[in-house]
């Protein structure tokens, strides 16, 4: 068996590696190669994007965690007024008055009604702004950020529906009041302040389940089960001011993991390369390809010489042919005899084939000793390839 020969240049033209260049496809030089097979080679930058999304990711909790407290005032605020509320209307329907309860009393009520929701919103904005930081690092939060954005919508339609019915009841009574024709204005007005009540609401829905959904997300990108124990409890009512509290904890670890230098679990996505192989027409393969009949452009891959075969020391030699029999002679001609009384002639003796010093005959054609093939039983002259 010959020895294989070394790799020679790449036979598109261009340096590759593994055909005696380390260059890439492009040209270019290659990256330096890892001292340890299978690692991969340090990509330029790839330090300062890591840094940079862990920066972003941080950042995004400070936003998530502060979301979560809002959201704990928000639902403190509702729930207190409820309360008071509760109070004041229980008192009034039995006819005792307790000596705290003043106009001033259910002002506050009303203030607190009217805060609790801006302070929720405001927790909505700043959980949408934090998932939306964490997206650079993993980009699952992508759908919980997308969800909070139509709920964001959704709560400015339930504003300006609001707007609309206090400010088509306040026309109405004006108009009623002065007795003026205003009142039609007024009652449009409310009834598109419900139409967009109605679909707000409706949005504002889609907006909590992106927050649930996020914080469970979280919680499981974090390892931290009070992001997901306390997402699920925010959407259920008399306890969600219990799953805010849960999320600000696990959001406040969550940036404390970080901070020591903790890395959240990645996935690996593995690429497949596909190779397109020379069978591809030119047009596959990008290149100019002429109409059926014209001439072909050339290739900007020029093809290098072929590499000579290693021939082998011995050669088998072909099998002997068996001659042909010489043609049937015509039947009077096979019948015909002598003349009686006349001998036939004898047939000519075959002519000796020369012999050579080694007792083998010599070939006819160079000269040279022929070898004997047992198989066949002849002579054979591997100079000349034939049969002796």
């Amino acid at each position: 068996m010959a020895a294989q020969p070394p790799p020679g240049p790449n036979p598109y033209g261009t340096p590759q590696p593994g055909y005696g260049n380390p260059a890439p496809w492009g040209g270019a030089p290659a990256a330096a190669q890892p001292a340890v097979y299978g690692a991969p080679p340090a990509v330029p930058g790839i330090a300062a994007q890591v840094a940079t999304a862990s920066s972003a990711e941080r950042d995004g909790i400070g936003l998530a965690k502060i979301g979560a407290i809002m959201g704990v005032v928000s639902q403190g605020l509702f729930w207190i007024g409820v309360a008071l509320f509760d109070i004041i209307f229980s008192s009034l329907g039995t006819g005792v008055v307790p000596g705290w309860v003043t106009p001033t009393t259910a002002e506050a009520v009303l203030a607190m009604w009217a805060v609790g929701p801006v302070v929720g919103v405001i927790s909505y904005l700043l959980y949408y702004l934090g998932f939306r930081k964490i997206k650079s690092a993993a980009p699952d939060f992508g759908s919980p950020t997308v969800l909070l954005l139509i709920g964001l919508i959704g709560f400015a339609m339930l504003a300006g529906g609001i707007g609309l019915i206090v400010g088509g009841i306040i026309s109405a009574i004006s108009s009623l009041a002065s007795g003026s024709t205003g009142v039609g204005f007024g009652l449009g007005a409310i009834l598109t302040g419900l139409a967009l009540i109605g679909f707000g609401a409706i949005l504002s829905f889609i907006g909590v389940i992106g927050m649930v959904l996020g914080n469970y997300r979280a919680g499981g990108r974090y390892q931290e089960s009070m992001l997901r124990i306390g997402g699920i409890l925010t959407i259920i009512p008399f306890v969600s001011i219990v799953g805010f509290l849960l999320c600000f904890i696990g959001f406040h670890n969550a940036g404390k993991k970080l901070a020591s230098g903790w890395q959240p679990p990645t996935t690996v996505t593995v690429v497949q390369a596909t190779m397109v192989p020379m069978a591809v027409p030119y047009a596959a393969q990008g290149m100019p390809y002429a109409a059926y009949g014209a001439p072909q452009a050339a290739s900007p891959y020029p093809m290098a010489a072929p590499q000579p075969q290693p021939q082998p020391m011995y050669q088998q030699p072909p099998q002997a042919q068996t001659p042909a029999y010489p043609a049937q002679q015509s039947y009077a001609a096979a019948t015909q005899t002598a003349p009686y009384g006349t001998a036939p002639a004898p047939a000519a003796a075959p002519a000796a084939a020369p012999v050579a010093s080694g007792g083998a005959p010599a070939c006819k054609s160079c000269g040279k000793p022929t070898t004997f093939v047992p198989q066949y039983s002849r002579y054979y002259c591997y100079g000349c390839a034939q049969y002796a």
